[in-house]
């Protein structure tokens, strides 16, 4: 979900000032808000015949479709690795734009998903993203690059 206008930006940052009022995250300031979501229930593309039950060329045993998950806790946790990968991937294209982020994903969200109806779609929310340009008040001055010596070891 993008959130750009001024009242969903409001109904997001209720959640989060009320979960985390000494936040360092300056989210209420972001001229966009993403909530990275994951699919919930046991609703999934497979079951709507949006998918195929097994990928051409591969065994029937590794179906397209995600597997029936014992739990619902078990589903969302399997359901989040993708999400933070996307996370990573929005998060290194705002740097290449030299965009400010603002990553939250310690909020309430049972909160959100109700703030939002998200659960009533299938839903749920996992991560936050505030994004927008770099203000000279901002607490913390954007990051320089580090040499690349101090994270990477080249073989």
């Amino acid at each position: 979900m993008v959130a750009s206008s001024q009242d969903a930006k409001r109904r997001i940052n209720a959640v989060v000032s009320g979960a985390l009022p000494f936040a360092p995250c300056q989210l209420h300031k972001a001229s966009h808000i993403v909530v990275l979501c994951a699919r919930t229930g046991q609703r999934r593309a497979a079951d709507d015949g949006a998918l195929p039950t097994a990928v051409p060329g591969h065994h029937a045993e590794y179906p397209a479709a995600p597997r029936e998950h014992a739990t619902e806790q078990a589903a969302l946790a399997g359901a989040s690795h993708p999400i933070y990968m996307a996370l990573g991937a929005l998060l290194l294209g705002a740097a290449t734009l030299n965009l400010a982020t603002c990553t939250v994903d310690d909020f309430d969200a049972d909160w959100l998903d109700a703030e939002l109806g998200l659960a009533e779609r299938g839903w749920r929310s996992v991560v936050m993203v505030g994004l927008g340009q770099h203000a000279a008040s901002d607490i913390e001055p954007p990051s320089l690059p580090l040499p690349t010596e101090l994270f990477m070891t080249r073989l």
